[in-house]
């Protein structure tokens, strides 16, 4: 069995680079909700926003991300 939300991930991962940048977002916020201590959706999530330059959003989550996996 894998790591749960994974899939969410990797789904995530594919949809940001199909130009579905909200869709990726909501996937990797369930994923993160599903397994808070994987920084996988948290490190997504900030570089999407960050691609966005939503720097006060891809901050927070980048901020997150280093809480779970210093």
């Amino acid at each position: 069995m894998g790591v749960p939300g994974s899939g969410i991930v990797a789904g995530a991962s594919t949809d940001a680079g199909d130009n579905t940048q909200a869709k990726a977002l909501a996937d990797l916020k369930v994923a993160a909700e599903k397994n808070p201590k994987d920084f996988r959706p948290l490190m997504l999530s900030a570089t999407l926003r960050d691609q966005q330059k939503d720097y006060a959003g891809a901050r927070d989550y980048y901020e997150r991300a280093l809480l779970v996996n210093p």
